[in-house]
């Protein structure tokens, strides 16, 4: 319980920034009502190079660690984002997104 206590709390240190950035439709955190240790954090974006450049941010990588502290592989799903599902898939992002932004700062 303290592990999933501690996932919760750096999950919700995000919610808020997250939510102000332009394009994020949701950002939520909440726990399973038959086990407290079951999270689900949900972020809906209504345009995918707001989603891109979050996924590339500081702030996301609070999520990426909350993420390496499951005791289970994460279940993540892009919707209409990308039609992928998976921890791959957002690995495969983060790198194509972060090439981009170099790109651009270069």
């Amino acid at each position: 319980m303290e592990k999933a206590a501690q996932t919760i709390a750096l999950l919700e240190s995000v919610t808020g920034i997250t939510r102000a950035k332009k394009g994020c439709k949701l950002c939520s955190v909440s726990c399973d009502v038959a086990d407290d240790e079951l999270l689900s954090y949900t972020e809906i974006w209504d345009e995918s190079d707001g989603f891109n450049q979050h996924v590339c941010s500081d702030v996301f990588q609070r999520v990426l660690v909350a993420m390496d502290q499951c005791s289970e592989e994460p279940e993540v799903v892009f919707g209409m984002l990308s039609g992928k599902t998976g921890i791959a898939s957002l690995q495969e992002l983060h790198k194509s997104a972060s090439a981009g932004m170099d790109r651009l700062s270069a």
